[in-house]
């Protein structure tokens, strides 16, 4: 028969390990709770992804394309491209990107 110490001991040890059960438990809940969250968004995500996907099939079976001439300012490759006209350096963007790389090694160079 075992002694009135080692009883109190094992009660001990029986309490201690519930606590740490009741606590893997409770951990175990709230990564089920995320990881259905994350089901459901990627259920909803995959839905919105299906609808959009037939609307665009849908929409593009049901119109008539446009001639080029329609979208000639719409879209970017139908779009005439200006010519620049000759500028001054100091009016020129490579002259600025050039002035600010150069500063900004010196200011590396001096804080280093």
């Amino acid at each position: 028969m075992a002694s009135l110490k080692d009883l109190r001991n094992r009660i001990a040890s029986v309490k201690a390990t519930q606590k740490i059960t009741k606590a893997m438990q409770m951990v175990a809940a709230a990564k089920l709770r995320l990881a259905q969250d994350q089901a459901q968004n990627m259920f909803r995500a995959l839905w919105c992804w299906l609808i959009c996907l037939v609307v665009t099939v849908v929409v593009s079976l049901l119109t008539k394309p446009k001639t080029d001439a329609e979208l000639a300012d719409l879209v970017y490759g139908l779009t005439p491209i200006p010519h620049e006209e000759k500028v001054s350096m100091f009016h020129s963007p490579v002259f600025w990107g050039t002035v600010v790389a150069i500063v900004f090694v010196i200011l590396q160079i001096i804080f280093w």
